[in-house]
């Protein structure tokens, strides 16, 4: 397959000419790599937790002060013990932007009181944290390492409505709490 811009498949395109099947698997390919290469060109903020949070606003841009997640004894952590990461009206956080999605690029883990595996949960949603686990609107991640201090893990997730809620919620064998701070990036889409 030659690697062609969309303009010029959109003009060899010819009806009944039996090269539209390989113009949109190319179609469809250019628009991967588009959507790939804006993800990591895209303008990035470090956040941090808001002191004091409010209903709607859990995040500051640039803070050093960690969101803190307890998890149970290999369990995820009770109600209340979750980091409110991002509240419904802490996006945009870029200013005088038209953007319309975000997602969270990474986590960087500060601190730990334990060294074991935690698991990560990270939740997203419209409603109550409940609401958003029960629909499946959440993805996982494992981190375990010597030392915490500073470990930053990369995040697979979909891109969210700006002003959509994200929660953490961690388990590990015993009680435990983990400190982290967080990128996102936001998109016009």
């Amino acid at each position: 397959m030659s690697i062609i811009t969309l303009q010029q498949a959109i003009s060899n395109y010819r009806p009944g000419s039996g090269v539209y099947a390989a113009l949109t698997d190319e179609m469809i390919l250019l628009n991967a790599v588009n959507k790939i290469d804006y993800h990591f060109h895209v303008k990035e903020r470090t956040i941090g937790k808001r002191n004091p949070q409010t209903a709607t606003q859990w995040l500051e841009v640039e803070s050093l002060n960690p969101f803190v997640a307890t998890s149970g004894a290999n369990a995820f952590g009770a109600a209340g013990t979750e980091a409110l990461v991002i509240g419904s009206a802490d996006t945009p956080l870029i200013l005088n932007s038209s953007n319309t999605k975000f997602d969270m690029r990474i986590i960087v883990v500060v601190g730990s009181n334990k060294t074991t595996p935690y698991i990560l949960r990270i939740i997203w949603g419209t409603g109550t944290m409940a609401q958003a686990i029960a629909s499946g609107q959440y993805s996982n991640l494992v981190v375990q390492y010597d030392s915490y201090a500073g470990v930053w893990t990369d995040i697979n997730m979909e891109h969210l409505p700006i002003g959509t809620k994200v929660w953490v919620q961690t388990k590990c064998g015993a009680v435990g709490t983990i400190d982290f701070l967080a990128s996102i990036h936001e998109y016009i889409i």
